[in-house]
């Protein structure tokens, strides 16, 4: 990847007010003296995804999607200088947009991880780096401990919509901040620390792990960029770790209280069904992984049942998702409980309410209102004046099969999800969801 003079410039001008910046492009020949030495292998490759990866081996855990685009898409590295930080290191990644830039600093050292409040797995990182965010806009990634601020430093017109018995801001520290939309602070007065998610509108909630959401929102955005057309061939690739699983909660707060450091257990709930799932998802992309991949998905459905029972709501495509996963799983009280949801708790006015409106409507024997249904699929399916997007394109063929009682058509739009659809499956593959239409299927047989 090629830095024009222009973007270099750019760069450049960033960071003038930290005093007298110099930007040294990688590979370097000789990596000087003062630079970390946990970072020489990276500024002297040639092909930097592979060596950044190994630079980031005690997050592989803890951040599997990033480590996994870094990887893949990183495309080049550079130093850079300052008076104010002598040495930093910038990742360039490539999007439609052009250039984009991670800056990391240099990594704390023993005597300042000592006095860190946050926990372990924070050393961790900032053995690598003390903060890996956007060059451009400096949030967006794990904050530096300059920024270990509470949330009314960065956010100080928001009014915190606390609960009896919460803990007050001042306690809080920022580790993570997305603009201006959410940040991820740490209650430093519970022992251990709590992580919380707090938004602009003042809500805050309890999280199970805060590196998972840090991982999500980080990997979301690194995956849209392009991949590196590395110059050297790569002789093998490495083994991507999956994302980590909920620890067992052993407390809970008594019934009706939100005690410190606790959120409604709805969310608590929500949130360990999506690390399950994550976790289901890439436990099936790995071979002879069968059994850990269903175990995975039994607990994300225990835990998104929960979720649902305690909060009264759930989007469509969650109920396509975890019915898909219940008949996976041969699992059939929770299908009947998902079937049975009142549809108050998840119908709306889109076509994914339409597609699961019909699939319910097959499973629970109602085959008249499933084929009045069908018509408003495939009214908002094919007549929006556009081509419909492929995956509901072949969803209103197998529900039209289905009712058709047409074996033969319903095995070739089946067939077609199975080789068209096998990368573009949202949440879980289609070979999971698809368990939910051969349900139906084999439900309103003659």
């Amino acid at each position: 990847m090629n830095i024009s003079e222009e973007q270099y410039y750019e760069l450049i001008d960033r960071v003038t007010h930290e005093g007298d910046p110099r930007l040294i492009l990688g590979p370097l020949q000789v990596v000087p003296s003062d630079v970390p030495k946990t970072w020489a292998d990276l500024l002297s490759a040639r092909d930097p995804g592979p060596a950044a990866f190994v630079l980031w081996e005690a997050m592989r855990k803890r951040l599997p999607r990033t480590c996994r685009a870094l990887f893949e898409r990183l495309q080049r590295v550079a130093l850079l200088r300052t008076d104010d930080v002598p040495a930093s290191l910038l990742y360039f990644f490539k999007g439609k947009d052009g250039l984009f830039a991670y800056r990391g600093r240099p990594p704390l050292d023993e005597e300042q991880l000592g006095q860190c409040r946050l926990p372990p797995d924070f050393s961790d990182f900032h053995r690598i780096h003390n903060g890996w965010v956007s060059f451009h806009s400096e949030d967006d990634g794990p904050a530096p401990n300059t920024d270990w601020v509470p949330p009314a430093t960065a956010w100080p017109d928001v009014r915190w919509k606390l609960r009896a018995g919460q803990s007050t801001p001042a306690t809080w520290t920022t580790v993570f901040r997305d603009d201006e939309a959410f940040l991820i602070a740490y209650d430093t007065s519970a022992d251990p620390p709590q992580p919380l998610l707090c938004r602009n509108d003042g809500s805050v909630e309890r999280m199970l792990d805060a590196w998972w959401t840090i991982d999500r929102e980080v990997g979301e955005f690194l995956e849209e960029l392009e991949p590196a057309t590395p110059t050297l061939p790569r002789t093998s690739a490495p083994s991507f770790e999956g994302p980590p699983v909920p620890e067992q909660r052993t407390a809970r707060p008594a019934q009706g209280e939100f005690a410190p450091g606790f959120l409604p257990e709805g969310t608590v709930h929500g949130q360990s069904q999506e690390i399950w799932l994550e976790a289901a998802i890439s436990e099936g992309a790995r071979p002879n992984s069968e059994q850990r991949e269903r175990a995975c998905c039994r607990n994300a459905l225990q835990e998104w049942c929960e979720a649902v029972s305690t909060s009264g709501r759930a989007s469509p495509g969650e109920v396509l998702d975890f019915f898909a996963i219940a008949q996976f799983l041969g699992d059939s009280s929770s299908a009947y409980y998902i079937a049975t949801l009142p549809m108050s708790v998840w119908y709306d006015e889109s076509l994914g309410a339409a597609q699961v409106h019909v699939l319910i409507s097959v499973l629970v024997g109602k085959l008249e209102l499933a084929q009045a249904g069908l018509e408003n699929v495939v009214g908002l399916t094919f007549e929006a004046g556009a081509p419909p997007e492929p995956a509901d394109e072949i969803i209103a063929h197998l529900l039209e099969s289905i009712l058709q009682h047409n074996e033969s058509l319903f095995a070739e739009w089946r067939n077609k999800a199975v080789r068209g659809l096998a990368a573009t499956t949202g949440r879980i593959p289609w070979k999971i969801r698809l368990a939910a239409f051969d349900a139906a299927a084999a439900r309103s047989g003659p």
